[in-house]
């Protein structure tokens, strides 16, 4: 979460007459995060979160992130729940910016994570995956092997790697490019399982956050990405035991297929190979306007590099 369209006190005001959710007693910025701008709000019902969207989401792409928001929480999964307007709107548009409200969750983040809350971790992606298996909308993963073919091609044109660089990630888009997944299960994944979505009271898993990268993807992606970022210690290398705790978490409600277990360390690679290069093209051509917050790229080249050593 981030704030990057400041609003004051009459501007919220304004924007909860679209609302029936009481008034506003007070509120302040979020400012953890890099996407969109955020607001927690004091009312006289409770407490929400205020997002105002920035321009990387697509306004093409709402209504199935909104949707989706609105359809999770029906379904009894630990999720916000989205409000709509007096007009029956998921959305509300404000100076020319559309935003959300949606319920304040108890809980926050936790890099310190246990071996018992990543069995728990687990068990609500494979949740996830089984409650969305119903989900009507469909949206095509921006970061695929082919999205992440593309943006590689624009990164090495532009003289972003060293020789060395080019050689471990062209090794590792090579053998993406010949790995076969059309035989895996797909369905709607969450795509960025970071720690920072995923909130925890009290040492128990209360709610998983922002759904603004979901969409329609092989199931084990969402495993490969919640490994790549959680697993990795301080020590720079992947823990094992993390991963089995997480993976077992998982098959307590979905158990992994063969042919998955078989492709999860190319997802790995995936995962970790999407996230460098995307942070890699958010320091060199995002940071200059004041929509982002880019972060280190070199923390996931040192995953990758790591990745390749781990048998999964």
């Amino acid at each position: 979460m981030a704030v990057f369209t400041k609003l004051a006190r009459e501007d919220i005001q304004t924007i909860l007459r679209n609302y029936d959710l009481g008034e506003l007693r007070d509120f302040q910025e979020i400012s953890e995060g890099t996407e969109n701008s955020n607001f927690l709000l004091d009312n006289t019902s409770g407490k929400y979160i205020l997002t105002i969207f920035e321009k990387r989401v697509n306004r093409q792409d709402l209504p199935f992130f909104l949707e989706l928001m609105a359809y999770l929480p029906a379904q009894n999964f630990a999720a916000p729940k989205i409000y709509s307007t007096v007009q029956n709107s998921l959305f509300f548009n404000f100076n020319a910016k559309t935003g959300v409200i949606i319920d304040f969750v108890a809980g926050r983040p936790t890099n310190l994570i246990t071996n018992e809350q990543l069995s728990e971790f687990g068990k609500q992606i494979a949740k996830l995956h089984l409650t969305c298996k119903n989900f009507p909308k469909k949206r095509s993963n921006e970061f695929s092997v082919l999205g992440i073919n593309k943006l590689y091609q624009k990164l090495k044109l532009q003289r972003h790697f060293d020789e060395q660089q080019v050689q471990f990630i062209g090794r590792i888009i090579e053998q993406l490019n010949q790995a076969d997944f059309n035989y895996l299960p797909q369905g709607i994944i969450h795509a960025d399982l970071f720690p920072d979505n995923v909130f925890f009271q009290d040492g128990k898993f209360s709610a998983l956050i922002d759904f603004y990268f979901a969409c329609y993807d092989y199931l084990i992606f969402d495993l490969a990405i919640a490994i790549v970022a959680w697993c990795f210690t301080t020590d720079k290398e992947f823990s094992l035991e993390q991963i089995n705790n997480l993976i077992s978490g998982y098959e307590t409600q979905r158990a992994l297929e063969t042919q998955e277990r078989a492709q999860l360390k190319n997802f790995c690679l995936l995962a970790g190979l999407r996230f460098y290069l995307t942070r890699l093209d958010d320091y060199f051509y995002h940071k200059h306007k004041n929509l982002y917050k880019p972060k280190d790229p070199g923390d996931f080249y040192e995953r990758l590099v790591a990745l390749e050593q781990v048998a999964l």
